[in-house]
């Protein structure tokens, strides 16, 4: 067994087989960043009626527009960031959305 590349065994389809650590670590990390998405959406909507209170909003519809606000740009922000980001780096992109 190689054991100075870093490998361990796991057990996947009834089949031992050998894969490397570090791509175990990058799968994981994959498998967050999709997890994240759904988080992110989910920990808004139980807020609303928190966030209606403080900024004294009163009817119903425009409180859940928040919500669909928060996910519209959540979906749309990388289609302008990321070609930005990939024209000028992520160090001007980030610095200009921080000023």
């Amino acid at each position: 067994m190689d054991s100075h590349l870093n490998r361990q065994l796991y057990f996947l389809g009834g089949h031992w087989q050998v894969i490397k650590f570090t791509d175990f670590l990058f799968s994981s990390q994959v498998a967050m960043y999709t997890f994240v998405a759904p988080l992110g959406s989910s920990m808004m909507a139980p807020g609303i009626p928190d966030v209606a209170i403080k900024y004294d909003i009163s009817n119903p519809t425009v409180s859940a527009l928040t919500l669909s606000i928060f996910l519209l740009s959540f979906a749309i922000g990388p289609l302008f960031l990321a070609p930005l980001s990939e024209m000028y780096g992520r160090a001007w992109v980030r610095a200009f959305l921080r000023n």
